[in-house]
């Protein structure tokens, strides 16, 4: 804003407004990681477990 001298400060809040989508894009991003990490893991302990059952029969 110090050096921002479009009307009503209008290239500052498109910036602003920028950064906060990216910022809640980054923790969409973040929670789609995790979601996808717990998914991948549930799947490798179903098949660990299938295996160790087939073993042990």
């Amino acid at each position: 804003m110090l050096t921002d001298y479009s009307p009503e400060f209008r290239n500052t809040w498109t910036f602003l407004d920028r950064r906060v989508s990216d910022a809640v894009d980054c923790r969409k991003t973040v929670q789609e990681a995790t979601q996808l990490a717990t998914a991948i893991g549930a799947g490798i302990g179903n098949t660990v477990q299938a295996f160790l059952r087939k073993q042990t029969h």
